[in-house]
């Protein structure tokens, strides 16, 4: 998983919870609607970079080449929380 490898140990934590939780909703909302409510997960995952080495690399210089420039990087993820 180089992909994961670069983003951290967190983020595949994060897809599970988040996974957890449209589970929960939908065994939630079919006691609600006095339904049968099957739902199936299929994962199916994809690498982002496959060119990414398996150990990952440093974040800031990846991101700084990806985006020009650490501040941009920063600047683009200040502008993704913003838009949360």
């Amino acid at each position: 998983m180089p992909v994961l490898a670069a983003m951290g140990e967190r983020e595949p934590r994060r897809v599970a919870k988040a996974v957890g939780r449209a589970m929960h909703d939908l065994r939630d909302y079919g006691q609600r609607a006095d339904a049968d409510v099957t739902a199936t997960v299929t994962w199916r995952p994809f690498e982002l970079n496959p060119e990414m080495p398996k150990g990952g690399v440093d974040r800031r210089a990846y991101r700084s080449a990806k985006f020009g420039s650490w501040q941009h990087s920063q600047a683009l993820d200040a502008q993704a929380r913003e838009q949360r």
